[in-house]
């Protein structure tokens, strides 16, 4: 399934389409929530469990604790705590393992969960940043700008032009 999907992220990137750019924001999210989803159960691949975090009880232990409380303060001490490691073996290992630094885990998380409730949802955008972890709205609109590129309420209004 990933293959086929990152086929299209090629190709759109490709094209000159003036669509372009959404396509590729709806591709890349669609991508990093099937990353996010198979690292925590991992998928069968010729008979063998190949889930980049599945395979690592203490990995795993610190992903199902980032999804089902995404909105924690997180920081690199707790998660290393939840790891049962100290900090710099959790950081290293947490990256060689998933790819990515734990703090920048728990942002993709939270804006994967935040893009879903801006278009699921019809909930105050300053609500959606406190259910995401940000206890104020200009720090959420910081990231989620960073991370997608548009505002919170720019990115909810194209979606509902879409829709």
């Amino acid at each position: 399934r990933l293959d086929l999907l990152f086929e299209m992220i090629q190709h759109h990137a490709e094209t000159n389409a003036e669509e372009r750019a959404p396509i590729l924001q709806r591709l890349a999210e669609v991508a990093g929530l099937m990353l996010i989803e198979y690292s925590l159960r991992g998928y069968q691949r010729d008979g063998l469990n190949t889930g980049f975090g599945i395979n690592d009880a203490r990995i795993r232990a610190v992903l199902t604790s980032i999804h089902q409380a995404p909105e924690r303060d997180w920081t690199l001490g707790l998660l290393a705590e939840e790891a049962n490691l100290s900090r710099s073996s959790f950081a290293q290992r947490f990256r060689s393992i998933v790819g990515q630094t734990p703090v920048d885990y728990v942002l993709r998380v939270r804006m994967a969960q935040a893009c879903r409730q801006l278009r699921r949802t019809v909930a105050p955008i300053s609500e959606i940043a406190y259910g995401c972890g940000y206890s104020s709205d200009a720090a959420f609109h910081k990231a989620f700008k960073r991370m997608v590129g548009v505002s919170p309420a720019r990115y909810r209004n194209q979606e509902k032009r879409r829709a």
